[in-house]
Formats: C-alpha cells, sequence, structure tokens
C-alpha cells in the first residue's frame, strides 16, 4: 500500500467533509437562493416525505463522518497494517462530499432533474464504499465501527433520500402514476424501500442502515398521522408493516452474529501453516500450487479453521480479486461452516501442500 498516499486521501477527505458540513449548514443560515432546504422540500408536497424531527439524523450523520475522517487519518498515518483504509476509501469519500455539496446547490436552485443525478451519484458512491469494506481486517472494534458504521448510516439515510428526490421530481413534472392515486404508489414506493433496507441487512449486514430506514419511515407515521390521519391510513399500515419488517431482518441478523460468535468461543483454537509464513519464494511457490488445485468452497472451510497470521500467508498468493472474493465469501460463510467441513478443508488443503513440499522453487 502507498503509504503517502493513503495519507493524502486521508487528509483531502477530512477537507471534504469540513466543505461539505459548512455548505450545508450555509445552506440553511444565509440562506442560499434565498430559500432554506425545507421551504423547498413544502414546495414539492408529496406523501413519502417524513416529519421535519426526522431530518435531525444529520446530525448523527455529520457526528460519525467525523469519526470516520478521524478513524481513517489514524490508520493512514499510523504503522503499516492490513489496509483497513485505502487510497480508493479516500476517492469514494471526496468524491461523494463533492456530490453532497453539488445536490444542495442543485436543489436551491430548483434544477430538479440535476439534483437526481447527482442523488444517485451519491448514493454509488457510498455502495462503493460499502463493498470495499467488506474484505478489509479492521483494528479492533472501534476502527471497524468508525470506518464501516459511518457508512451504513450515511447509506440507509440515503437510500429514503433517494426515493423521496425521485418523487419530487416527478411531482415537478406533473406524472398521474398511470392513474394510480398517490397513496397507492406511496404504499409501493414503502415497500420498495423497505425491500432495499431488508437486503442491505440480510445480505450485507448493514444493520445500522436498516435502523435509519426505520427511523424515516416512523417520520412518515408521524407526518401523516398528523395532516390527516382518515386518509393516510393506507400510508401508515404500510409504514408500520414495514418497520415491522425491517425490525425482523435486523433481528435475524443479529441471532446469526450472535450464533457466530458462540461458535468462535467455542471452536478449539484455529491451525498454523507452520513453516510456510514466511514470505520467501519456496513457500509462495508451494502454497501458489496447492491454491491452483483447491476449489472455492473448500479453501473457506479450510481458512475458517487458520489463523490470521496463515490466512494472511493465504491471500499474499492469491490475486487481489481473488483475495478479496475469499475473504468477502469467509465472511459471508463463516457463521454456518460446520466443523467436519473445517476439518475436510484443512486435510485437503495440507495433503495439497505435503505434496508439493520437494519442489524446485527455481523452476518456477
Amino acid at each position: 500500500m502507498d503509504k503517502p498516499s493513503t495519507r493524502i486521501w486521508a487528509v483531502a477527505s477530512a477537507v471534504m467533509l469540513v466543505a461539505m458540513i459548512a455548505v450545508n449548514g450555509l445552506a440553511n443560515a444565509l440562506p442560499l437562493n434565498g430559500v432554506n432546504t425545507g421551504q423547498l422540500s413544502d414546495e414539492l408536497p408529496n406523501l413519502f416525505v417524513p416529519a421535519g424531527l426526522t431530518f435531525a439524523v444529520w446530525g448523527l450523520i455529520y457526528a460519525l463522518l467525523l469519526g470516520y475522517v478521524i478513524a481513517a487519518i489514524a490508520a493512514a498515518f499510523g504503522e503499516p497494517g492490513a489496509g483497513a483504509w485505502r487510497p480508493v476509501d479516500g476517492i469514494l469519500f471526496c468524491a461523494n462530499a463533492a456530490l453532497n455539496v453539488a445536490w444542495i446547490f442543485a436543489w436551491h436552485w430548483r434544477l430538479l432533474a440535476a439534483s437526481m443525478i447527482v442523488m444517485l451519484g451519491i448514493l454509488g458512491t457510498l455502495v462503493a464504499m460499502m463493498e470495499a469494506g467488506r474484505s478489509r481486517r479492521y483494528p479492533g472494534r472501534a476502527g471497524r465501527f468508525f470506518l464501516r458504521e459511518p457508512v451504513l448510516v450515511y447509506l440507509g439515510w440515503i437510500c429514503v433520500a433517494t426515493i423521496a428526490n425521485a418523487t419530487a421530481l416527478l411531482v415537478r413534472y406533473g406524472w398521474d402514476g398511470f392513474g394510480l392515486s398517490d397513496r397507492s404508489w406511496t404504499v409501493v414506493v414503502i415497500a420498495a424501500g423497505a425491500a432495499i433496507g431488508m437486503a442491505l441487512v440480510l445480505a450485507r449486514g448493514a444493520v445500522a442502515s436498516g435502523l435509519v430506514v426505520i427511523w424515516a419511515y416512523a417520520g412518515i407515521v408521524i407526518k401523516r398521522q398528523a395532516a390527516d390521519p382518515a386518509a393516510s391510513l393506507p400510508i401508515v399500515v404500510a409504514a408500520y408493516v414495514a418497520i415491522a419488517a425491517l425490525a425482523a431482518a435486523i433481528v435475524s441478523r443479529l441471532a446469526r452474529a450472535r450464533r457466530a460468535s458462540a461458535a468462535a468461543d467455542g471452536a478449539p483454537p484455529r491451525e498454523r501453516l507452520d513453516g510456510y509464513l514466511d514470505d520467501v519464494k519456496r513457500n509462495n511457490v508451494i502454497l501458489q500450487l496447492a491454491l491452483r488445485e483447491i476449489d472455492e468452497g473448500e479453501l473457506v472451510a479450510a481458512l475458517a479453521g487458520l489463523d490470521d497470521e496463515s490466512r494472511a500467508a493465504v491471500y499474499r498468493n492469491l490475486s487481489k480479486r481473488a483475495a478479496e472474493a475469499v475473504v468477502a465469501e469467509l465472511g459471508r460463510r463463516l457463521p454456518s461452516i460446520e466443523r467436519p467441513a473445517v476439518e475436510a478443508g484443512l486435510a485437503r488443503f495440507r495433503r495439497l501442500i505435503a505434496d508439493r513440499s520437494d519442489i524446485d522453487e527455481d523452476a518456477y
């Protein structure tokens, strides 16, 4: 990893965060173009917009992003390690912050089509940041929290904001909803948002994203019940059902994580590839030859039974893309891999290594 480049992007991320917070603050303090962000939202009334208090989540997002930047700087300027934070993260974060600033200007100057395009860019950079971080090894619990959870909280809110932005755009252009009523379309949109939130929770372990979507939907319930309880009943019911479904997904994910933790606590000590840990040609050639012969399922099972140093030796002898794929698959399957499968995977991997232990390294 290029340490100077990592440090440059860490500092750039801090600068861009300050710029993002400053522009968002000035947007309402001045306000930009003579109108604040909330007033612009009120110009395009729709049934999906949550209550005003819901937007207080931005305070939490900014606080978490501050923690993210501090953790990034600590990782960049600290001792070289496994690369918990990399230049690509800084590039994505800076792009995200720049897009956030661009959205403020597009929104305040009522350029709704442009704001929708920019919002999709904000969403895309956050998804890319989440995916980039899935295969990382973090420096302890605090490092994992501040380099992962802020992105997930921000992502959860932007998922909702993207839907709201699209709804506002359709209202501006007088879309008739193919003949369906506003209430019917709002129910459909709520269901779509809930499905996205559940997918993030169950497929990516993004519990924080699911909690933010629940918060947004609670805001919709509050606003609809205050505005017109009788007419808004289908929307309120849909929001409550979505909240229940998201809560069930979160409970399921947390239960799975707890089972995995319990299994790890009760598991026997992980094995070491003694004799093959040093980064020397002979070891690398033997491991590379063994890795060519083992399929991904067996390799993941074997890795589940190896200690961190041994896993690092294996990852070192895979291509960057292959290593990231294997790390992601190990993280996904680890809670459900049973001990016999681990033992079989280890036996297969050790046998392949042993069969190649007498190779002539100069021939490779």
